[in-house]
């Protein structure tokens, strides 16, 4: 049974995983048009030539995505956490309107211990 599968033959590479990594941007549309993997593992293996069984298939594409989502959560910005936040608070015991509030200042990366304390 031959499937229309928009996977293009992989460029010739050094190892299996980078040719299942260049197969990736395929195999992901694959996925999204409602093909199971067992059915994209046997179209890499029999229209492509790609000899892997199907548990170095899944592990190996895994590994793949592991990879590319640890590079590209280090280049995202993340954003930065100021080291000292001030909080307003009301006076205890003042029911006055017109008293001034007080101001407290922690260091946001101290321990807990150490706020508490």
């Amino acid at each position: 049974m031959t499937t229309n599968l928009s996977i293009p033959d992989p460029v010739p590479a050094k190892s299996k995983t980078r040719q299942l990594e260049v197969l990736l941007p395929g195999i992901e549309a694959a996925l999204i048009q409602g093909h199971g993997h067992h059915v994209i593992h046997e179209h890499i293996k029999n229209t492509v030539g790609l000899d892997l069984t199907f548990r170095t298939y899944k592990i190996t594409l895994h590994r793949i995505r592991k990879r590319r989502d640890e590079s590209n959560a280090k280049t995202v910005q993340r954003p930065t956490v100021p080291s000292v936040a001030k909080v307003t608070a009301p006076v205890a015991g003042s029911a006055s309107p017109n008293s001034s509030p007080q101001v407290f200042e922690y260091d946001v990366k101290a321990s807990v211990a150490d706020f508490f304390s």
